[in-house]
């Protein structure tokens, strides 16, 4: 089953592209090199492209300091989701809250840009079920300088 997010080849231009919207009649948008094809599923192929995210490396996620100390009482986590799927950008949002519990920092900047708004919604669904679970205390996007909505702050 193609689901939004999913690589996809449209077979008559040989090309791949992300599904972007699935509509109730079948038609899924799929965005390739900018442009949004409307397709329907047969004439998608879904593209199992089996990557692995290692968000161990620095430069997927790092501590910072803050420019301003008084506001947070210990170094953030900050983790960059440029380029991602939403389904890799769930996973290492959800390694990055284990990791801010596990070490006991108590807030993590998740950077998902402002774009399409795909990855602030469906990092904002997963940060609202983390709320429910009692997982995390609160989120909030951040201020308009450190990056307003193409910024989420969580706090554990």
């Amino acid at each position: 089953m193609i689901n939004k997010g999913d690589k996809v080849l449209i077979k008559k231009l040989n090309k791949k592209g992300e599904v972007i919207s699935v509509f109730n009649n079948g038609i899924y948008v799929v965005e390739l090199e900018s442009l949004k094809f409307h397709v329907k599923i047969n004439e998608l192929e879904e593209i199992n492209e089996k990557k692995t995210i290692n968000i161990n490396k620095n430069h997927e996620y790092k501590l910072f300091k803050t420019t301003n100390p008084f506001k947070y009482n210990v170094n953030p986590l900050e983790i960059d989701l440029h380029g991602f799927t939403l389904k890799e950008a769930k996973v290492a949002v959800e390694d990055i809250i284990q990791k801010a519990i596990y070490q006991k920092i108590t807030v993590v900047h998740i950077i998902h840009g402002k774009g399409s708004g795909v990855l602030r919604i469906g990092i904002q669904d997963l940060l609202r079920s983390y709320k429910t679970k009692k997982m995390i205390t609160k989120y909030n996007y951040a201020e308009y300088h450190e990056g307003s909505y193409g910024k989420t702050i969580v706090y554990i």
